[in-house]
């Protein structure tokens, strides 16, 4: 009789049950994990960098006429900002305006602003130059899956 090669792997049932686990967050990853609050989180945040950057002059500049009437109305002001609701919309999750909404039973998140006038600062107006509240960039996707997947992952072993 040949000798046998025996191997045991010890773990497969707990291996088993985290891709398991793993797979049901992946079906629908913004339904019952904190990958919703995460992603969340990070919009508010990178949303505020890219404002406080565009003000710093990435921005188009205002009209002379407006610009005169912001500073007579508003002196002190920084772009985007005359009130605060606008970029609140888009930074503060508590705002009423914030938009964070699961679709897909889960599997689809969307964030932004309900406020319209973000939507007019984002794409610009017949009137006004594009002036966005957030930008997709590469960097910022590549944040965003690493924002997901951590969220995603955290618990399993």
């Amino acid at each position: 009789m040949a000798e046998a090669l025996r191997v045991i792997v010890h773990g497969v049932d707990q291996l088993d049950k985290t891709l398991g686990v793993y797979a049901a967050r992946l079906k629908r990853p913004f339904r019952k994990t904190d990958a919703r609050r995460r992603v969340t989180s990070y919009v508010n945040k990178e949303a505020s960098r890219q404002i406080k950057h565009g003000q710093r002059g990435d921005y188009a500049k205002l009209s002379p006429r407006y610009a005169k009437w912001k500073h007579r109305n508003y002196p002190g002001r920084p772009l985007l900002v005359i009130t605060g609701r606008t970029v609140r919309s888009i930074t503060d999750h508590t705002s009423g305006d914030f938009h964070d909404k699961v679709k897909h039973g889960g599997r689809t998140m969307e964030v932004g602003s309900n406020y319209p006038i973000a939507a007019y600062h984002q794409k610009g107006t017949r009137h006004m130059p594009a002036r966005p509240l957030f930008r997709m960039t590469r960097r910022v996707a590549e944040r965003m899956a690493e924002v997901i997947s951590d969220a995603l992952t955290t618990g399993l072993k």
